[in-house]
């Protein structure tokens, strides 16, 4: 039995992967950070992302949890980043 969760690491992982893609304001936010990457020629990470970003929406759990996967998040932004270039590059 592995222990993950909704195919992610661990719920915590899975918890803040949802709020960021499900709370629009979060959403839009993840957005403008992508437009920021593309101006500076830089790939989305989840840690520079939290530098970034300023009012997230959460109410399950730290955006800084020291369980979530900041690599399985920074994994899931560059995907999200490199289909959202398609339409945006």
């Amino acid at each position: 039995m592995t222990n993950t969760y909704n195919g992610w690491k661990n719920w915590e992982t899975w918890a803040v992967g949802l709020w960021l893609d499900n709370e629009e304001p979060n959403y839009r936010m993840k957005l403008q950070y992508f437009k920021h990457c593309q101006k500076t020629n830089r790939l989305p990470n989840y840690t520079q992302f939290l530098k970034y970003a300023r009012h997230l929406v959460n109410h399950d759990v730290s955006w800084y949890n020291s369980r979530i996967s900041r690599r399985e998040l920074t994994e899931n932004m560059r995907t999200d980043y490199a289909e959202w270039k398609k339409y945006n590059g």
